[in-house]
């Protein structure tokens, strides 16, 4: 586990999970949409909730990573004035 001034911080961890799930959601969606196109089958409702459900959760995907390295430059206090507000609190 990575340390930043002393504090501990999964942040790698959390990333690479995240990016591997991210990596088997579009692949699902992709064998799909594959499928659909193979067998000339219309798109149903079901099929635009999940392309609308990936397109969500890559959003938030993408919010976790940036907030995990908004964290990261937050602990080790540079560009902490630009990334987020200097507080008491550690984020």
């Amino acid at each position: 586990m990575e340390t930043i001034h002393g504090l501990a911080t999964n942040g790698p961890a959390i990333v690479g999970t995240g990016c591997a799930f991210t990596i088997l959601a579009v692949l699902a969606v992709g064998l799909r949409i594959g499928s659909k196109r193979i067998a000339h089958t219309r798109f149903a409702i079901d099929d635009w909730v999940l392309v609308f459900a990936l397109a969500i959760y890559f959003t938030a995907e993408v919010l976790v990573i940036r907030c995990q390295y908004l964290r990261e430059v937050s602990i080790s206090g540079q560009l902490t004035h630009y990334f987020l507000p200097r507080s008491g609190h550690s984020w």
